[in-house]
Protein backbone atom coordinates (compact mmCIF):
# COMPACT_ATOMS: atom_id res chain seq x y z
CA UNK A 1 0.00 0.00 0.00
CA UNK A 2 1.25 3.18 -1.08
CA UNK A 3 2.76 5.77 2.10
CA UNK A 4 -0.42 7.97 1.88
CA UNK A 5 -3.06 5.74 0.80
CA UNK A 6 -4.79 4.73 4.08
CA UNK A 7 -4.57 8.35 5.06
CA UNK A 8 -6.50 9.44 1.37
CA UNK A 9 -9.16 6.95 2.21
CA UNK A 10 -9.82 7.64 5.45
CA UNK A 11 -9.65 11.51 4.12
CA UNK A 12 -12.39 10.39 1.40
CA UNK A 13 -14.76 8.84 3.57
CA UNK A 14 -14.74 11.84 6.00
CA UNK A 15 -15.42 13.59 2.97
CA UNK A 16 -18.78 11.87 1.89
CA UNK A 17 -19.80 11.53 5.75
CA UNK A 18 -19.31 15.53 5.51
CA UNK A 19 -20.68 16.04 2.75
CA UNK A 20 -17.58 18.06 1.06
CA UNK A 21 -15.49 17.57 -2.03
CA UNK A 22 -12.28 15.77 -2.11
CA UNK A 23 -10.86 14.66 -5.25
CA UNK A 24 -8.32 11.36 -4.04
CA UNK A 25 -6.28 11.54 -7.26
CA UNK A 26 -5.33 15.20 -6.69
CA UNK A 27 -4.88 15.15 -3.02
CA UNK A 28 -2.91 12.08 -4.17
CA UNK A 29 -0.65 14.00 -6.35
CA UNK A 30 0.16 16.95 -4.08
CA UNK A 31 0.74 14.24 -1.14
CA UNK A 32 3.44 12.52 -3.25
CA UNK A 33 5.41 15.73 -4.33
CA UNK A 34 5.63 17.43 -1.06
CA UNK A 35 7.00 14.05 -0.11
CA UNK A 36 9.20 13.44 -2.73
CA UNK A 37 10.37 16.93 -3.54
CA UNK A 38 10.30 18.93 0.03
CA UNK A 39 10.25 15.74 2.39
CA UNK A 40 7.65 17.24 3.82
CA UNK A 41 4.79 15.11 5.71
CA UNK A 42 1.59 14.48 4.83
CA UNK A 43 0.01 16.02 7.79
CA UNK A 44 2.27 19.03 8.54
CA UNK A 45 0.91 22.42 6.91
CA UNK A 46 2.87 25.02 8.31
CA UNK A 47 1.84 28.95 7.01
CA UNK A 48 2.95 29.39 3.12
CA UNK A 49 3.03 25.25 2.63
CA UNK A 50 -0.04 26.00 0.68
CA UNK A 51 1.25 28.77 -1.91
CA UNK A 52 4.56 26.81 -2.61
CA UNK A 53 3.09 23.21 -3.13
CA UNK A 54 0.63 25.67 -5.63
CA UNK A 55 3.23 28.05 -6.77
CA UNK A 56 6.41 26.17 -7.05
CA UNK A 57 6.15 22.62 -6.06
CA UNK A 58 3.07 21.90 -8.93
CA UNK A 59 4.49 23.87 -11.61
CA UNK A 60 7.60 22.54 -11.35
CA UNK A 61 7.36 18.59 -10.78
CA UNK A 62 3.51 17.94 -10.86
CA UNK A 63 1.27 16.78 -14.25
CA UNK A 64 1.89 18.22 -17.33
CA UNK A 65 -0.73 20.92 -17.98
CA UNK A 66 -3.08 22.81 -15.92
CA UNK A 67 -4.96 20.54 -13.27
CA UNK A 68 -8.77 21.45 -12.17
CA UNK A 69 -7.31 23.94 -9.81
CA UNK A 70 -10.63 25.06 -7.88
CA UNK A 71 -11.18 21.51 -7.53
CA UNK A 72 -7.77 21.38 -5.99
CA UNK A 73 -8.03 23.78 -3.48
CA UNK A 74 -11.51 22.56 -2.49
CA UNK A 75 -9.85 19.20 -2.23
CA UNK A 76 -7.01 20.65 -0.35
CA UNK A 77 -9.59 22.84 2.15
CA UNK A 78 -11.36 19.31 2.83
CA UNK A 79 -8.19 18.18 3.93
CA UNK A 80 -7.03 20.36 6.03
CA UNK A 81 -10.54 19.82 7.93
CA UNK A 82 -9.97 16.56 7.78
CA UNK A 83 -6.66 16.39 9.69
CA UNK A 84 -8.09 19.14 12.25
CA UNK A 85 -11.07 17.51 12.67
CA UNK A 86 -9.41 14.01 13.21
CA UNK A 87 -6.43 15.18 15.46
CA UNK A 88 -3.99 14.35 12.75
CA UNK A 89 -2.75 17.94 11.87
CA UNK A 90 0.79 18.08 12.69
CA UNK A 91 2.27 20.82 15.58
CA UNK A 92 3.62 23.67 13.89
CA UNK A 93 0.33 24.03 11.06
CA UNK A 94 -1.32 27.02 9.86
CA UNK A 95 -4.80 27.06 11.36
CA UNK A 96 -7.69 25.33 7.91
CA UNK A 97 -8.98 29.25 7.51
CA UNK A 98 -5.22 30.46 6.82
CA UNK A 99 -4.37 27.94 4.38
CA UNK A 100 -7.68 27.75 2.75
CA UNK A 101 -6.76 31.73 2.10
CA UNK A 102 -3.81 31.83 1.48
CA UNK A 103 -4.67 28.47 -1.57
CA UNK A 104 -7.77 31.02 -2.92
CA UNK A 105 -4.87 33.42 -2.96
CA UNK A 106 -2.49 31.26 -5.47
CA UNK A 107 -5.37 30.38 -7.56
CA UNK A 108 -4.15 32.63 -10.51
CA UNK A 109 -0.18 32.27 -10.22
CA UNK A 110 -0.74 28.38 -10.44
CA UNK A 111 -2.83 28.43 -13.77
CA UNK A 112 0.19 30.78 -15.20
CA UNK A 113 3.00 29.01 -13.80
CA UNK A 114 2.32 25.72 -14.38
CA UNK A 115 1.98 27.11 -18.15
CA UNK A 116 5.54 28.30 -17.98
CA UNK A 117 7.78 25.90 -19.17
CA UNK A 118 10.74 28.36 -17.08
CA UNK A 119 9.34 26.85 -14.05
CA UNK A 120 9.36 23.29 -14.94
CA UNK A 121 11.75 20.39 -13.33
CA UNK A 122 14.03 18.37 -15.48
CA UNK A 123 11.28 15.56 -15.46
CA UNK A 124 8.63 17.89 -16.83
CA UNK A 125 10.70 19.15 -19.53
CA UNK A 126 11.70 16.09 -20.52
CA UNK A 127 7.66 15.14 -20.84
CA UNK A 128 6.91 18.03 -22.53
CA UNK A 129 9.79 17.51 -25.03
CA UNK A 130 8.69 14.37 -25.58
CA UNK A 131 4.96 15.32 -26.41
CA UNK A 132 7.09 18.12 -28.83
CA UNK A 133 8.69 15.20 -30.62
CA UNK A 134 5.02 12.84 -30.52
CA UNK A 135 5.87 10.82 -27.56
CA UNK A 136 3.06 10.64 -25.44
CA UNK A 137 3.14 8.96 -21.66
CA UNK A 138 -0.42 8.77 -21.23
CA UNK A 139 -1.54 5.17 -22.53
CA UNK A 140 1.08 3.42 -22.03
CA UNK A 141 -0.12 -0.07 -21.00
CA UNK A 142 2.32 -1.49 -18.79
CA UNK A 143 5.85 -0.06 -16.68
CA UNK A 144 7.32 -2.34 -19.66
CA UNK A 145 5.85 0.24 -22.24
CA UNK A 146 6.31 3.46 -19.89
CA UNK A 147 10.01 2.87 -19.48
CA UNK A 148 10.21 2.09 -23.47
CA UNK A 149 8.61 5.56 -24.26
CA UNK A 150 10.66 7.30 -21.61
CA UNK A 151 14.02 5.86 -23.05
CA UNK A 152 12.69 6.99 -26.71
CA UNK A 153 12.42 10.44 -25.47
CA UNK A 154 15.50 10.41 -23.43
CA UNK A 155 17.70 9.11 -26.07
CA UNK A 156 15.84 12.14 -28.42
CA UNK A 157 17.10 14.27 -25.76
CA UNK A 158 20.80 13.22 -25.91
CA UNK A 159 20.47 14.35 -29.76
CA UNK A 160 20.06 17.70 -29.17
CA UNK A 161 22.64 20.37 -29.06
CA UNK A 162 24.40 21.16 -26.04
CA UNK A 163 23.20 24.13 -26.24
CA UNK A 164 19.81 23.66 -26.86
CA UNK A 165 19.53 21.64 -24.12
CA UNK A 166 20.77 24.13 -21.78
CA UNK A 167 18.46 26.51 -23.00
CA UNK A 168 15.65 24.16 -22.36
CA UNK A 169 16.52 22.95 -18.54
CA UNK A 170 16.76 24.62 -15.39
CA UNK A 171 19.87 25.69 -13.78
CA UNK A 172 23.34 26.58 -14.42
CA UNK A 173 23.82 22.88 -15.90
CA UNK A 174 20.62 21.90 -17.00
CA UNK A 175 19.88 20.79 -13.06
CA UNK A 176 16.07 20.04 -12.85
CA UNK A 177 15.46 18.65 -8.92
CA UNK A 178 15.62 22.48 -6.67
CA UNK A 179 18.59 20.81 -4.53
CA UNK A 180 20.42 19.88 -6.82
CA UNK A 181 20.38 23.22 -8.59
CA UNK A 182 20.40 25.20 -5.51
CA UNK A 183 23.76 23.58 -5.10
CA UNK A 184 25.18 24.13 -8.49
CA UNK A 185 24.53 27.46 -7.86
CA UNK A 186 26.15 27.57 -5.17
CA UNK A 187 28.96 25.97 -6.18
CA UNK A 188 29.62 28.31 -9.17
CA UNK A 189 29.20 31.03 -6.86
CA UNK A 190 31.67 30.17 -4.60
CA UNK A 191 34.47 29.03 -7.04
CA UNK A 192 33.85 32.84 -8.56
CA UNK A 193 34.37 34.97 -5.12
CA UNK A 194 35.76 34.28 -1.46
CA UNK A 195 36.42 37.18 0.65
CA UNK A 196 38.29 36.31 3.93
CA UNK A 197 36.16 33.67 4.48
CA UNK A 198 35.25 33.25 8.36
CA UNK A 199 34.96 29.36 7.37
CA UNK A 200 38.56 29.17 7.50
CA UNK A 201 39.02 30.34 11.39
CA UNK A 202 36.55 27.57 11.78
CA UNK A 203 36.82 24.24 13.93
CA UNK A 204 39.34 23.17 12.10
CA UNK A 205 41.83 24.97 14.05
CA UNK A 206 44.27 25.14 10.70
CA UNK A 207 44.54 28.92 9.77
CA UNK A 208 47.99 30.43 9.14
CA UNK A 209 48.09 34.14 10.20
CA UNK A 210 50.49 34.83 7.70
CA UNK A 211 47.41 34.98 5.70
CA UNK A 212 45.29 37.19 7.67
CA UNK A 213 46.08 40.28 5.70
CA UNK A 214 43.03 42.53 5.00
CA UNK A 215 44.83 43.05 1.27
CA UNK A 216 44.25 39.25 0.38
CA UNK A 217 40.92 39.61 0.08
CA UNK A 218 40.85 36.00 -2.20
CA UNK A 219 43.00 33.20 -0.28
CA UNK A 220 41.87 30.48 -2.31
CA UNK A 221 41.70 31.95 -5.89
CA UNK A 222 39.86 30.42 -8.86
CA UNK A 223 41.96 27.50 -10.82
CA UNK A 224 41.82 27.14 -14.18
CA UNK A 225 38.96 25.41 -15.48
CA UNK A 226 40.57 23.88 -17.94
CA UNK A 227 43.16 22.19 -15.84
CA UNK A 228 40.66 21.15 -13.14
CA UNK A 229 37.84 19.87 -15.25
CA UNK A 230 40.95 17.62 -16.89
CA UNK A 231 41.69 16.46 -13.43
CA UNK A 232 38.58 15.55 -12.56
CA UNK A 233 38.31 13.54 -15.77
CA UNK A 234 41.11 11.56 -15.12
CA UNK A 235 40.96 10.91 -11.89
CA UNK A 236 40.04 6.79 -10.80
CA UNK A 237 36.72 8.18 -9.49
CA UNK A 238 35.25 9.75 -11.98
CA UNK A 239 36.23 6.55 -14.61
CA UNK A 240 34.39 4.24 -11.75
CA UNK A 241 31.53 6.79 -11.64
CA UNK A 242 31.13 6.67 -15.93
CA UNK A 243 31.51 2.76 -15.69
CA UNK A 244 28.47 2.61 -13.39
CA UNK A 245 26.63 5.02 -15.76
CA UNK A 246 27.68 3.08 -18.80
CA UNK A 247 26.38 -0.03 -16.56
CA UNK A 248 23.28 1.62 -16.08
CA UNK A 249 22.77 1.59 -19.85
CA UNK A 250 19.50 1.68 -20.90
CA UNK A 251 18.12 0.87 -17.99
CA UNK A 252 18.02 -1.34 -14.06
CA UNK A 253 15.22 -2.73 -12.32
CA UNK A 254 15.12 0.06 -9.35
CA UNK A 255 12.68 -0.20 -6.04
CA UNK A 256 10.33 2.86 -4.93
CA UNK A 257 12.97 4.38 -2.77
CA UNK A 258 14.50 4.94 -6.03
CA UNK A 259 17.31 2.19 -5.12
CA UNK A 260 19.03 -0.53 -7.56
CA UNK A 261 16.93 -3.80 -6.48
CA UNK A 262 19.66 -5.68 -4.14
CA UNK A 263 19.68 -8.75 -6.79
CA UNK A 264 20.46 -6.08 -9.75
CA UNK A 265 23.22 -3.97 -7.56
CA UNK A 266 24.62 -7.07 -6.28
CA UNK A 267 25.24 -7.68 -10.29
CA UNK A 268 26.56 -3.93 -10.31
CA UNK A 269 28.98 -4.52 -7.40
CA UNK A 270 30.04 -7.96 -8.90
CA UNK A 271 30.93 -6.24 -12.50
CA UNK A 272 32.53 -3.01 -11.22
CA UNK A 273 34.63 -4.58 -8.55
CA UNK A 274 33.21 -2.64 -5.77
CA UNK A 275 33.73 -5.33 -3.21
CA UNK A 276 37.27 -5.03 -4.16
CA UNK A 277 37.47 -1.24 -3.34
CA UNK A 278 36.05 -1.77 -0.14
CA UNK A 279 38.31 -4.53 0.96
CA UNK A 280 41.82 -3.49 -1.34
CA UNK A 281 41.17 0.01 -0.96
CA UNK A 282 39.59 0.90 2.21
CA UNK A 283 40.79 -2.18 4.38
CA UNK A 284 37.02 -2.70 4.82
CA UNK A 285 35.16 -6.44 5.35
CA UNK A 286 32.39 -6.54 2.60
CA UNK A 287 29.29 -6.07 4.66
CA UNK A 288 26.22 -7.71 4.68
CA UNK A 289 23.70 -6.02 3.33
CA UNK A 290 19.65 -5.22 2.51
CA UNK A 291 19.69 -2.50 0.70
CA UNK A 292 21.96 -1.33 -2.58
CA UNK A 293 22.22 2.12 0.04
CA UNK A 294 23.95 0.18 2.67
CA UNK A 295 26.86 -0.28 0.34
CA UNK A 296 29.61 2.17 0.39
CA UNK A 297 30.92 1.18 -2.86
CA UNK A 298 28.18 1.54 -4.54
CA UNK A 299 26.51 4.19 -3.17
CA UNK A 300 29.45 6.82 -2.94
CA UNK A 301 28.94 6.09 -7.05
CA UNK A 302 25.16 5.96 -7.54
CA UNK A 303 24.14 8.77 -5.51
CA UNK A 304 26.42 11.23 -7.28
CA UNK A 305 25.50 10.10 -10.36
CA UNK A 306 21.82 11.07 -9.34
CA UNK A 307 22.23 14.12 -8.05
CA UNK A 308 23.97 15.27 -10.58
CA UNK A 309 21.55 13.95 -13.32
CA UNK A 310 23.66 11.49 -15.10
CA UNK A 311 21.64 8.70 -13.50
CA UNK A 312 17.58 8.68 -13.41
CA UNK A 313 14.73 7.13 -11.23
CA UNK A 314 11.81 6.84 -13.40
CA UNK A 315 8.54 4.35 -12.62
CA UNK A 316 10.66 1.09 -11.73
CA UNK A 317 13.64 1.24 -13.39
CA UNK A 318 16.94 3.56 -13.12
CA UNK A 319 18.01 4.79 -16.48
CA UNK A 320 20.53 7.31 -17.88
CA UNK A 321 19.54 10.96 -16.76
CA UNK A 322 19.28 14.30 -19.08
CA UNK A 323 22.94 15.00 -19.11
CA UNK A 324 24.45 12.26 -21.26
CA UNK A 325 28.16 10.84 -20.74
CA UNK A 326 29.17 12.48 -24.07
CA UNK A 327 28.02 16.18 -22.43
CA UNK A 328 30.74 15.52 -19.75
CA UNK A 329 33.40 13.67 -21.53
CA UNK A 330 35.53 16.75 -23.16
CA UNK A 331 34.85 14.84 -26.34
CA UNK A 332 32.75 16.67 -28.67
CA UNK A 333 29.37 14.51 -29.91
CA UNK A 334 30.20 15.49 -33.62
CA UNK A 335 32.22 17.98 -35.42
CA UNK A 336 32.14 21.10 -33.11
CA UNK A 337 33.52 21.63 -29.92
CA UNK A 338 30.53 23.48 -28.91
CA UNK A 339 28.27 20.53 -28.03
CA UNK A 340 30.12 19.46 -25.40
CA UNK A 341 29.66 21.02 -21.79
CA UNK A 342 32.02 23.96 -21.15
CA UNK A 343 34.68 23.44 -18.93
CA UNK A 344 33.14 26.02 -16.62
CA UNK A 345 30.18 24.36 -16.35
CA UNK A 346 31.47 20.79 -16.06
CA UNK A 347 33.49 21.98 -13.14
CA UNK A 348 30.12 23.50 -11.51
CA UNK A 349 28.95 20.20 -11.97
CA UNK A 350 31.90 18.08 -10.47
CA UNK A 351 31.56 20.45 -7.62
CA UNK A 352 27.98 19.14 -6.95
CA UNK A 353 29.51 15.76 -7.29
CA UNK A 354 32.30 15.74 -4.72
CA UNK A 355 29.83 17.79 -2.59
CA UNK A 356 27.25 14.19 -2.72
CA UNK A 357 30.43 12.12 -2.72
CA UNK A 358 31.49 14.11 0.47
CA UNK A 359 27.87 13.97 1.97
CA UNK A 360 28.14 10.15 1.68
CA UNK A 361 31.36 9.66 3.47
CA UNK A 362 29.75 11.63 6.43
CA UNK A 363 27.12 9.19 7.17
CA UNK A 364 30.50 6.55 7.00
CA UNK A 365 32.93 8.70 8.87
CA UNK A 366 35.29 8.93 6.02
CA UNK A 367 34.81 12.70 5.72
CA UNK A 368 35.06 14.41 9.17
CA UNK A 369 39.00 15.12 8.86
CA UNK A 370 38.73 16.51 5.05
CA UNK A 371 38.62 19.99 5.26
CA UNK A 372 41.30 20.71 7.68
CA UNK A 373 43.54 18.14 5.52
CA UNK A 374 42.51 19.90 2.74
CA UNK A 375 43.30 23.74 4.82
CA UNK A 376 46.79 21.96 6.11
CA UNK A 377 48.05 21.09 2.29
CA UNK A 378 46.93 24.24 1.38
CA UNK A 379 48.13 26.19 4.12
CA UNK A 380 50.23 24.89 6.21
CA UNK A 381 52.87 23.09 4.54
CA UNK A 382 51.88 19.71 5.66
CA UNK A 383 52.83 17.30 2.99
CA UNK A 384 52.84 13.64 5.24
CA UNK A 385 50.73 11.30 6.74
CA UNK A 386 52.34 11.26 10.32
CA UNK A 387 52.45 15.43 10.55
CA UNK A 388 48.79 14.86 9.76
CA UNK A 389 47.45 11.99 12.03
CA UNK A 390 49.36 14.14 14.62
CA UNK A 391 47.40 17.60 13.79
CA UNK A 392 44.01 15.32 13.73
CA UNK A 393 44.92 14.23 17.53
CA UNK A 394 44.66 17.86 18.35
CA UNK A 395 41.79 19.73 15.81
CA UNK A 396 39.04 20.41 17.65
CA UNK A 397 36.93 18.80 15.08
CA UNK A 398 37.69 15.93 16.43
CA UNK A 399 35.55 14.25 18.83
CA UNK A 400 38.47 12.33 20.59
CA UNK A 401 40.57 15.51 21.25
CA UNK A 402 39.14 17.18 23.97
CA UNK A 403 39.16 13.97 25.99
CA UNK A 404 43.06 14.19 26.32
CA UNK A 405 42.16 16.51 28.69
CA UNK A 406 40.09 14.85 30.85
CA UNK A 407 41.22 11.68 30.90
CA UNK A 408 45.36 12.04 31.00
CA UNK A 409 46.19 8.18 31.57
CA UNK A 410 48.57 7.00 28.91
CA UNK A 411 46.80 3.96 27.94
CA UNK A 412 43.59 5.81 27.39
CA UNK A 413 45.67 8.35 25.43
CA UNK A 414 46.86 6.06 23.46
CA UNK A 415 43.55 4.02 22.41
CA UNK A 416 41.96 7.54 21.28
CA UNK A 417 45.54 8.21 19.30
CA UNK A 418 44.88 4.71 17.49
CA UNK A 419 41.08 5.30 16.73
CA UNK A 420 42.05 9.23 15.53
CA UNK A 421 44.42 7.85 13.08
CA UNK A 422 42.30 5.17 11.94
CA UNK A 423 39.59 7.88 10.96
CA UNK A 424 42.17 9.95 9.28
CA UNK A 425 43.46 7.14 7.49
CA UNK A 426 39.84 5.79 6.45
CA UNK A 427 39.06 9.11 5.27
CA UNK A 428 42.51 9.46 2.91
CA UNK A 429 41.33 5.64 1.88
CA UNK A 430 38.03 7.20 0.70
CA UNK A 431 39.14 10.04 -0.94
CA UNK A 432 41.97 8.89 -2.54
CA UNK A 433 40.99 8.30 -6.13
CA UNK A 434 38.88 11.76 -6.37
CA UNK A 435 41.94 13.65 -7.40
CA UNK A 436 41.78 16.04 -5.06
CA UNK A 437 45.63 15.72 -3.76
CA UNK A 438 48.31 13.71 -5.48
CA UNK A 439 50.49 11.12 -3.59
CA UNK A 440 54.69 11.09 -4.21
CA UNK A 441 56.46 7.69 -4.23
CA UNK A 442 57.57 8.89 -1.11
CA UNK A 443 54.56 9.45 0.42
CA UNK A 444 54.53 13.21 0.29
CA UNK A 445 50.90 14.88 -0.52
CA UNK A 446 50.05 17.98 -2.44
CA UNK A 447 46.94 19.58 -3.02
CA UNK A 448 45.72 19.83 -6.69
CA UNK A 449 43.69 23.05 -8.23
CA UNK A 450 40.56 20.41 -7.85
CA UNK A 451 41.40 19.96 -4.46
CA UNK A 452 41.66 23.88 -3.99
CA UNK A 453 38.61 24.92 -5.78
CA UNK A 454 36.53 21.67 -3.66
CA UNK A 455 38.22 23.58 -0.81
CA UNK A 456 36.65 26.85 -1.80
CA UNK A 457 33.25 24.99 -2.07
CA UNK A 458 33.37 23.28 1.40
CA UNK A 459 34.22 26.72 2.96
CA UNK A 460 31.44 28.44 2.04
CA UNK A 461 29.15 25.62 2.81
CA UNK A 462 30.55 25.40 6.43
CA UNK A 463 29.71 29.11 7.17
CA UNK A 464 26.81 29.28 4.59
CA UNK A 465 24.46 25.86 4.57
CA UNK A 466 26.10 23.40 6.42
CA UNK A 467 23.02 20.99 6.57
CA UNK A 468 24.06 20.38 2.62
CA UNK A 469 27.59 18.69 4.17
CA UNK A 470 25.58 16.77 6.36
Amino acid sequence: MDEYELLIRHAQAWATKTKRPLDGELLESALNLRDMQDRAPGTSWPAGSAEHLMTVRWPGHGPLGVPDVDALVDTLETYWRFLRATGRMASGSADTKVLAKEARRAIPEMRTRCEDPAGFGSTKVLQQFGLERGISLDGATSMEELNERLQLIVDQWNGLPEAERLERMPGPVGAGSVVSQEMTEQANAWLRELADDPGLRGPYGTYNDEFDDEDDDDLVPPQDPHVVAGQVRGSLYWRRLIQLVEWVGRGREATKSGMLRPAVARQAIADLGLDVWLTDDLGMSVPEWRSAGDHLGLDRLFLPAIQCELLEHRGARIVRGPISVSDVSGVPDGSSADDAMPDEAFVGLAMVLLVSVFRRGSWSGSSGPLPGVLLSLAFQGVDNLDELRTWWRRAPANPLAHLDEVDEQPEAIAVRHRFSDESLDRCFAYWRDTGIWTESDSGRFAITELGRDFLRVIVGLMDRAPEMLE
